[in-house]
């Protein structure tokens, strides 16, 4: 099963219904395209329709398209603040889902300059001091 087709039903990357806010840092680029530095989340994301993004492929910053893989330093890691997070992470194996999402990331992240690749991980590693986490059901 592919797990990205739950990603529709979720969103729980593209808002902060649990509290908080959520920034996501754009690159030097997108600072361009969208005119600011980082796209600010209190609630939904101004870009979250009804069946997910709105935003082409070609539009998304480079931080959503690697969700749920988000930078640490210079490499990408899986974040635990997705709810399919463990599941993506033991199914990393050539031709599944998960595998072509994650060199699909490479893709956009390798060619981003050492020094931008920092900058994007320092501001992503603010994200988890603004947001809260879920709160846990019993």
């Amino acid at each position: 099963m592919n797990p990205f087709k739950k990603c529709k039903e979720c969103k729980e990357c593209c808002n902060t219904h649990n509290g908080g806010r959520l920034i996501v840092p754009l690159t030097n680029r997108e600072q361009v395209r969208f005119k600011r530095k980082e796209l600010v989340v209190n609630g939904d994301c101004e870009f979250l329709g009804e069946k997910g993004c709105t935003l082409d492929d070609k539009s998304k910053p480079v931080i959503c398209h690697l969700f749920p893989l988000v930078p640490y330093k210079r490499e990408l890691v899986v974040s635990e603040c997705c709810p399919l997070a463990e599941g993506f992470k033991n199914n990393i194996v050539v031709g599944s889902p998960e595998f072509k999402h994650y060199i699909g990331c490479r893709a956009l992240w390798d060619p981003l300059t050492d020094r931008e690749k920092i900058r994007l991980s320092k501001l992503y590693r603010n994200i988890k001091w603004t947001a809260k986490k879920p709160k846990e059901t019993e």
